[in-house]
């Protein structure tokens, strides 16, 4: 049965996403973007894809976001519209370029020639995530072959370029021109979804062909090739694994006998003389005047000012090492004072070296004193604190713990233990942007224990429509822990707290402006989404609550007093 052309080309698309390794698609609602929703449903009735329905396009963004991460960064698309659609995923596409996860924005528009003339909910889509997102232009007038792969071999370059490699991930942002008719051929006594069916397999097979020429996935994790291993002899050296470093950074320092800072959504692993409370042991070796040679940052910190310091201690030679999935700024590289940058830890570093005696007691020099060890671990209070070393403790190998901005973070990274959880969390842009939507995504393909989101009241607030779920959308089992501590009390723990302190009038200002207390029942707005909340005054309360294990979404509140963190 012949198909308009609107279609053929959404099913060249959707064909060449499922020939370059997409599983799972997030969909939203529009007229424009019709013949793409048609042809990715029929490809879901032929088992190659999973469609995640979503009206709100800033939550389809970071759901897809969230899918991708919690697939081990396998693509992810998201079906939009035309117009403020399209605006509204540039928050989880900028996110997605700086941390490096493969989320292809597939926008629909008008042809060519209603631009420019006042026709509705039309804007030039072009170039609207770049720089950091290149766009693909896919026009009407190119559209009438697309099924035979004319068109769809430009497609399938440019999703190829976003997935091969896997130290060098990134979002794309595809535009299709779409003209009326929108909607498949129907004939009389056809369903239209099964004659779409027939279309969309003979466009794979196309798809697959065009997509094999042009792709090659790496999977190598560390760089094979053989690199100078000066770097090795030096003695007080401190592997800094900051946001996604990856088991290299723990692989490394255990070979070479180092130090290892640490940063929570490192994921780094474990490492003989891995350094807890790392802010104090940093603030305590630079106080000291220790010597301190070399620096490997492996990945991005972002999480300490301490950490910051570290980096750019001028007498140390640093050399950097980028986030394992790549994205943009890749390197940890202030005042771009590294002698060496690298693309992953070479593999002829990772061959364990014997260690020289003043190696051990420069690593040993990094360890806590038993009062630093005791601070950390008491949970008699109750507030922040108190509610993230809940969380750690609780958490299982595993388990996916989804970590939000600001405080809530910096809390877990605070502990004096690693966390045995996988964490993620959204540091490429660090913004308080869609956490509960990450969350949600990561927790529909994570494959092992539970999923548990930390995070705090504003940043719950600012993503609550994420709870909005499909009437029948299948829901993931997904804890999240709200730190109510009535707003951004991490400026607190910054110099703008000081300002707060010099009087009342200061004190309003910050209050108003910075921390920005909200008026908000959580427990009422979740009954207003048909989701579960629970909420609990004290640690024995929190921990029973992340212990008794529900179906579908749990919002736990801990109503705490206010916890200032610091930055």
């Amino acid at each position: 049965m012949k198909q308009p052309p609107s279609i053929l080309a959404s099913v060249g698309v959707i064909a060449t996403l499922i020939a370059a390794g997409v599983r799972h698609v997030v969909t939203c609602p529009g007229s424009r973007n019709a013949p793409l929703l048609y042809a990715a449903a029929a490809a879901q009735d032929l088992g190659l894809l999973t469609l995640h329905p979503r009206s709100d396009e800033r939550v389809a963004g970071f759901h897809g976001l969230g899918l991708s991460l919690g697939d081990g960064h396998r693509p992810v698309a998201v079906l939009v519209t035309s117009g403020t659609a399209v605006a509204n995923l540039h928050p989880a596409m900028v996110e997605a370029a700086h941390a490096g996860v493969p989320l292809l924005a597939i926008s629909a528009d008008r042809p060519e020639e209603l631009h420019g003339t006042g026709a509705n909910q039309t804007t030039d889509h072009y170039g609207m995530f770049s720089p950091a997102v290149p766009t693909v232009q896919l026009q009407a007038t190119d559209l009438g072959a697309a099924a035979q792969g004319v068109s769809m071999a430009v497609a399938a370059e440019a999703i190829a370029a976003a997935v091969r490699h896997r130290q060098q991930l990134m979002p794309v942002h595809l535009n299709i021109e779409l003209r009326d008719p929108l909607v498949p051929t129907v004939a009389v006594d056809t369903d239209a979804m099964v004659a779409l069916r027939a279309t969309l397999q003979d466009a794979i097979i196309a798809a697959e062909r065009t997509y094999a020429a042009t792709s090659a996935v790496d999977p190598v994790a560390v760089a094979a090739e053989q690199i100078d291993p000066a770097p090795l002899t030096i003695d007080r050296t401190v592997v800094v694994a900051g946001h996604d470093a990856g088991p290299g950074a723990g692989a490394l320092a255990t070979a070479m006998g180092w130090p290892l800072i640490a940063e929570v959504t490192s994921n780094s692993g474990r490492a003989p003389h891995w350094v807890e409370s790392y802010r104090t042991a940093i603030v305590d070796q630079l106080e000291r005047g220790a010597q301190i040679d070399q620096i490997i940052v492996i990945g991005r910190p972002t999480l300490s000012r301490e950490l910051t310091r570290l980096l750019t201690l001028p007498t140390a030679k640093l050399i950097a090492i980028a986030q394992q999935y790549g994205g943009v700024d890749k390197w940890a590289n202030p005042l771009g004072r590294a002698a060496m940058t690298l693309d992953a830890v070479p593999a002829n570093w990772l061959v364990p070296r014997p260690k020289s005696s003043r190696r051990e007691a420069f690593a040993l020099s990094w360890s806590p004193d038993a009062a630093s060890r005791q601070q950390c671990r008491d949970t008699a209070s109750w507030d922040g604190r108190t509610v993230a070393a809940v969380v750690a403790q609780t958490a299982d190998v595993r388990d996916l713990l989804v970590l939000g901005p600001s405080g809530p973070i910096r809390l877990i990274d605070d502990q004096p233990e690693p966390v045995q959880a996988t964490v993620l969390a959204n540091r490429g842009l660090s913004g308080i942007d869609g956490v509960i939507s990450t969350a949600y995504g990561a927790a529909q393909v994570w494959s092992g224990g539970a999923v548990r989101a930390l995070m705090g009241d504003l940043t719950f607030l600012h993503d609550l429509n994420a709870l909005q779920t499909g009437a029948g959308e299948p829901v993931p089992s997904l804890q999240i822990v709200v730190v109510n501590d009535r707003g951004g009390t991490i400026f607190a723990g910054l110099e703008h707290g000081d300002v707060a302190r010099s009087g009342a009038h200061a004190a309003r200002a910050v209050d108003r402006l910075l921390t920005t207390a909200p008026q908000a029942d959580i427990g009422a707005l979740c009954a207003g989404y048909s989701v579960r909340h629970v909420q609990v005054l004290d640690a024995s309360a929190l921990e029973a609550a992340i212990r008794t294990p529900a179906r579908g979404i749990t919002v736990i509140e801990a109503l705490v007093s206010k916890t200032s963190t610091t930055s």
